[in-house]
């Protein structure tokens, strides 16, 4: 070496020395306790184990009501502060095991959130929500199941006792149930079938210009010659 740059002393004992070389490059040498020979080390300063070094995959991503967009990969995330993502954060990657509670997103994590996340979003009232196998948090209880809180379509039609109106148009037959339609491209007769994909909607989404004392429902509905749907309610 023609110049000493570092040492230090590893925990375990062993001595390091870095330094320049007669090639101007850098090297490294280690010294094991109890020994007097210096023995030349291959090393590579500042390398980070980062999962977003061509990942797989990105598992989720959201943006907060801050203006802060993360991203997570296997059990680590990074954090963009800037508009244009060209380079994340210092100090990222970070383990979301050992990091995520410090982000002051009021979302402590179990163990298995820990390892990684399938989804994740901020709700309007700032709440980040993140998913895993099926699980979602925060709930009342920690963690709780996704089916039944999730996902969950109003339907006026489910257990209804009495259906409003019905009509037939254009081929399909429309069903009409308080402020809602539902529509059956299918034939009726078959077992198991099923509503159009995409229903149920709101009266006033499926018919324009709709009088808003017709949009909270109708009471009868029939289709002319003309193809024309007419509604009726109160007379």
């Amino acid at each position: 070496l023609t110049g000493v740059d570092a040492a230090f002393t590893y925990p375990g004992g062993a001595e390091w020395i870095i330094g320049r070389g007669t090639d101007g490059a850098s090297h490294a040498f280690t010294r094991e306790p109890g020994s007097t020979r210096w023995v030349p080390k291959e090393q590579i300063w500042g390398k980070v184990r980062n999962t977003f070094d061509d990942p797989a995959r990105i598992d989720t991503a959201f943006r907060d009501r801050e203006g802060k967009t993360y991203l997570f990969s296997g059990d680590q995330y990074v954090r963009y502060s800037g508009p244009d993502y060209g380079v994340v954060d210092p100090g990222y990657p970070r383990t979301i095991a050992d990091n995520w509670v410090h982000e002051g997103l009021d979302t402590e994590l179990p163990d298995d959130f820990a390892r990684s996340i399938d989804a994740a979003f901020q709700g309007h009232d700032g709440t980040t929500y993140l998913f895993r196998d099926g699980r979602y948090l925060p709930a009342p209880d920690g963690t709780a199941p996704v089916a039944g809180r999730w996902g969950t379509v109003r339907n006026a039609f489910a257990a209804a006792p009495r259906i409003d109106a019905a009509f037939s148009a254009g081929g399909a037959c429309f069903l009409l149930r308080e402020d809602q339609v539902i529509r059956y491209t299918d034939g009726l007769e078959g077992e198991g079938v099923r509503a159009d994909e995409g229903y149920p909607v709101r009266l006033a989404t499926h018919f324009a210009n709709l009088p808003a004392e017709f949009e909270i429902g109708v009471q009868a509905a029939f289709t002319d010659a003309a193809g024309a749907v007419h509604l009726f309610k109160d007379g």
